[in-house]
């Protein structure tokens, strides 16, 4: 399974580091669209990019699910 290939602090850092720069570009296409001015080409092919890279970044996220926990679990106590 593709957890045991990536370790999880790994793929945390890939989800976060994904967000931001899909964060980023969406807010520089909404300036440039803002303002009427015409998209420069790196915001195109950055945006078609992270688009395609979406396919395998919401691939890695599905196939590492957290396990669910029991709905009779105890909640561990501190101090005892």
């Amino acid at each position: 399974m593709l957890k045991d290939i990536i370790p999880t602090a790994w793929r945390q850092r890939v989800y976060v580091a994904y967000a931001l720069i899909v964060v980023l570009e969406g807010a520089l296409q909404v300036g440039y669209a803002t303002i009427a001015h015409e998209m420069p080409v790196w915001l195109l092919v950055a945006l078609a990019v992270t688009a395609y890279l979406g396919a395998a970044i919401g691939a890695m996220a599905a196939s590492n699910p957290t396990q669910p926990v029991p709905a009779d679990a105890t909640p561990p106590v501190i101090g005892e």
